[in-house]
């Protein structure tokens, strides 16, 4: 039992470490896009 909960917490964390990446990635490319114009 202590084992799913803490696959749990590990799945929910890895969701929003992908968010931060995907959002990470598109604030760098407008960046770029902003520095090349």
């Amino acid at each position: 039992m202590n084992y799913k909960s803490r696959g749990d917490q590990h799945s929910s964390k890895n969701v929003i470490s992908q968010k931060w990446t995907l959002f990470f990635c598109l604030a760098c490319f407008c960046s770029g896009m902003l520095f090349t114009n």
